[in-house]
């Protein structure tokens, strides 16, 4: 991240909320921006219920090098360069992340963006979230849009840390729906199966939102026509480049109005496993026989939904 100029972020420790946020759900967002997970940190910095704490980044859209930068421009767009992020995992536990410029194009951003002029902290992602779980008197809200390598590692290295979180929000999975990269599984959970089995296996508290209830909040270029933010470039952009397309899965930006008002999703307690083999199957995610359950989110407002991330992001 060299060719950013020298603006620091505040460290954990630097970090002073205003009172008026006492009354908000503090949230932290590990994500991989890619199109939608830009529109869901821009739909978090909108919406007053929320205090985003924190971005922590992750290889699984594009490298690390460009989420890390997107996610930078996120905040810039949104006028919030003053909320930290740190930047984590370029490979997933095992192996190396397979990137989806096939659906994002090579740099995640379906627009032309400048450089950030802010930088990450120093800290690498998963020490500057135990440091900031640690350091937090309130709740946490941890939502992961991208593959949860970080937060496996965070189990795994701060364990009292992670039983910190108040709840986990993951976008990943699909329980009683095929697949988007193979017949059974989904692009988050496969990019990263052992951490997914480590995380969704973890006995913390998960709300699960998958392809079930993903493909039924959508984008058309009707809902974009005629706007001149940046979220409607950017679909413009999105659409043009996939001509053969007339949706737009909003599953990132879901997750965050989950975060937001959790009765737009109707969840079962289902134990969850994740096929680790080497197989076809790999990164499934299916029901198992024992183990914690997690509240799995099996159908939605749709049209509330949609209607609370529009009005919100769009202009």
């Amino acid at each position: 991240m060299s060719d950013h100029p020298e603006i620091d972020q505040p460290t954990p420790a630097e970090m002073k909320k205003p009172t008026p946020t006492d009354m908000k759900k503090s949230v932290i967002i590990d994500t991989d921006p890619g199109v939608d997970d830009f529109i869901a940190i821009l739909l978090a910095l909108s919406s007053p219920e929320l205090d985003v704490l924190a971005l922590t980044t992750t290889g699984g859209n594009v490298p690390l090098r460009h989420a890390t930068r997107n996610a930078l421009r996120a905040l810039e767009a949104a006028g919030r360069a003053d909320v930290p992020l740190a930047h984590g995992a370029s490979r997933p536990l095992r192996g190396a992340f397979r990137y989806a410029a096939y659906f994002h194009g090579p740099t995640g951003l379906s627009i032309r963006m400048p450089l950030p002029k802010t930088r990450p902290v120093n800290s690498p992602a998963v020490e500057f979230l135990a440091a900031l779980l640690s350091a937090d008197s309130k709740p946490v809200t941890l939502v992961a849009l991208g593959p949860l390598t970080n937060i496996a590692q965070l189990l795994e290295r701060h364990p009292s840390a992670a039983q910190l979180i108040d709840r986990l929000v993951v976008m990943g999975g699909a329980i009683d729906a095929p697949g988007n990269v193979t017949p059974h599984a989904e692009f988050n959970i496969w990019n990263d199966p052992e951490a997914a089995q480590a995380v969704l296996r973890s006995g913390l508290p998960i709300t699960l939102i998958g392809l079930d209830v993903c493909r039924r909040v959508v984008f058309t270029p009707r809902h974009v026509a005629g706007g001149a933010g940046i979220v409607e470039s950017m679909m413009a952009g999105w659409f043009a480049a996939h001509s053969d397309r007339a949706r737009f899965e909003l599953c990132d930006p879901l997750a965050i109005a989950v975060a937001i008002e959790p009765a737009l999703v109707e969840t079962v307690p289902i134990a969850i496993e994740v096929d680790t083999s080497d197989g076809p199957e790999r990164g499934r995610t299916r029901r198992a026989s024992r183990g914690p359950a997690i509240d799995v989110a099996l159908d939605v407002d749709s049209q509330r939904a949609v209607r609370l991330i529009a009005d919100r992001v769009l202009r």
